[in-house]
């Protein structure tokens, strides 16, 4: 997946959230030529598929709807989010609650 528009004025794929896990973790998985659209919330792959975005991750990384959602909130600082991952990469039934 590219990092910039190939065109000016194209649809800009990456996620405009500097650290959002769920963005990064879309523009990563997702198929070149993909793009992101409504806000970043919906991806669009090249065959024309629009994908709930925190979907798409959570079944790529291997954890639930609640448990993508919940790494996606941007009130958690930067330290618990990495232990909240490591744990996930651990154990991906693991509760991100749980986690101080």
């Amino acid at each position: 997946m590219s990092t910039e528009p190939v065109e000016p004025n194209s649809p800009w794929p990456v996620c405009g959230s500097t650290g959002c896990v769920i963005g990064w973790g879309g523009v990563l998985s997702a198929p070149p030529g993909s793009t992101l659209v409504d806000s970043g919330m919906v991806l669009v792959t090249p065959d024309g598929a629009r994908h709930q975005l925190v979907d798409w991750v959570a079944a790529r990384m291997g954890i639930t709807r609640g448990q993508a959602g919940y790494i996606a909130d941007p009130n958690r600082e930067r330290e618990r989010l990495i232990r909240i991952l490591d744990a996930l990469i651990e154990d991906p039934n693991t509760d991100p609650r749980t986690i101080p």
